[in-house]
């Protein structure tokens, strides 16, 4: 789990696809205070995780809010960055967040993903997309000419992933901190 005194390595780590990557539509990457205040808010209810190696932070995922809705409640929307994982420790990272919403009792899994409109763009790739969609992320639909940055307009494409059967009546979302 993501702590307080990681603030400075997810700063670093985010700062990199602010500055550098249209995978964010961010413009200025926010400092360690303000990766700490926004890591809080979301470690309230939500999964924070991060990986390490030799106490060094890699990458982190976590989930957030899908929409401020009561009846979303179940869905949850995920949001990764990832400097040296590769796609196998980005696989790990995924696994762990999925089987701590699952046991929360969420249901669907949200990915807002930034799309290139060009194959030879040099702010993005499709590297996301497919990244997702080999982990069992399906196409929801995507908002065409959505983001602009770096002169240049991109396309927002959602996928999503169900973690568990949808009942009826379906059982009540727990808080992250109350699952073992």
């Amino acid at each position: 789990m993501a702590r307080a005194q990681d603030a400075e390595a997810l700063a670093r780590i985010y700062a990199y696809y602010v500055e550098k990557t249209a995978i964010t539509f961010e413009h200025e990457a926010p400092d360690a205070a303000e990766m700490e205040t926004r890591r809080k808010k979301i470690f309230e209810h939500s999964p924070y995780l991060v990986a390490e190696q030799e106490g060094r932070v890699l990458g982190y995922v976590y989930a957030h809010e899908f929409y401020g809705r009561p009846t979303l409640g179940r869905s949850k929307r995920a949001s990764t960055s990832r400097v040296t994982l590769g796609d196998r420790g980005g696989r790990k990272l995924y696994a762990a967040l999925e089987d701590a919403l699952r046991g929360m009792g969420v249901l669907n899994i949200n990915a807002c993903i930034a799309v290139p409109r060009a194959a030879d763009d040099p702010y993005l790739t499709v590297g996301s997309l497919a990244f997702h969609k080999r982990l069992g992320y399906q196409m929801a639909g995507i908002f065409h000419q959505s983001g602009y940055k770096f002169g240049r307009w991109y396309d927002v494409a959602w996928m999503e992933k169900m973690l568990g059967k949808h009942e009826e009546p379906p059982a009540a979302v727990r808080d992250f901190h109350s699952i073992d």
